[in-house]
Order: structure tokens, then C-alpha cells, then sequence
């Protein structure tokens, strides 16, 4: 994302569920708000606490183009969005005709792929016998 989509997102976001709010990091790394406190040109500076930890009120230093998303922690009714960008009713998209639709058969997996049990055993094998192979390797 950029500068101008965060910060555009999170002032569109109610006080009261900012502190619902996560930002989802590149890496995987979640940081859930408490307060925005300064916003820079290049990264801002928020109070939180990061995703499966307790430890909050913790100060972080957040580039804009790391932030891969931005969720509400919570349910939102859909005329609660809208009301974040001004309207009231949704944007209706038309369906498909199904008539124009081509038909197109999917082609089942392999029984040995669709099996996690023979996925794991594959998996066991390939390492016992890099194990083997790194063993007999260095006792040359």
C-alpha cells in the first residue's frame, strides 16, 4: 500500500473500532492499534500491540509501503462500510449469463495427491533418505 491509501483507510475507520484495527505486515506480522500518533512522509508511529502477544501500549515504526492490508477485528454490517465512504446503498454488479458461461470440466487430482496421510509419508521418506545420503556422504 501506499501513503495515501493508509492513511485515507484509517481516517475512513470509526474511533471506536480503530482499536479493532490490524495492520498485516509483510512477514506476516500483525500489529493491532491503539492510536495512530504521528504520520511522516515515509512511515508513521503508532501505539499497539503485536498479533499473539499481550504485551501492549507498545510504540512502533510502520513504512506505509510494509503494510500489506488493513482489517477491522470485528463484524461490520454492510451499511457500516458504506457509511465510511459516504453512501448508502451498495453498488450492485449484474451476474453473469449463465447461457454465455463455457462449460469447463475440472480434472480431479491424483488419488496420491488428494491423500494428506500418503503427502506425509512421501515427505518422511524423502527425509530419511537425505539423512541416509548426508551420512553416508561424510563417512567417505
Amino acid at each position: 500500500m501506499i501513503r495515501d491509501d493508509v492513511l485515507d483507510l484509517l481516517t475512513r475507520i470509526s474511533p471506536e473500532n480503530l482499536t479493532k484495527t490490524v495492520l498485516t505486515m509483510r512477514g506476516n506480522s500483525a500489529v493491532t492499534l491503539d492510536a495512530v500518533i504521528v504520520r511522516s512522509d515515509s512511515y508513521m508511529v503508532v501505539r499497539g500491540r503485536e498479533a499473539g502477544t499481550n504485551d501492549e501500549g507498545r510504540i512502533f515504526y510502520l513504512g506505509y509501503e510494509d503494510i500489506l492490508y488493513i482489517k477491522i477485528d470485528r463484524i461490520l454490517k454492510v451499511e457500516d462500510v458504506l457509511s465510511m465512504y459516504g453512501q448508502t446503498e451498495p453498488v450492485v454488479v449484474a451476474a453473469p449469463d449463465p447461457s454465455s458461461a463455457s462449460v469447463v470440466e475440472a480434472t480431479p487430482p491424483p488419488a496420491e495427491m488428494q491423500d494428506p496421510a500418503s503427502i506425509a509419508k512421501q515427505n518422511l521418506l524423502a527425509r530419511i533418505r537425505a539423512a541416509r545420503n548426508a551420512v553416508s556422504i561424510t563417512a567417505s
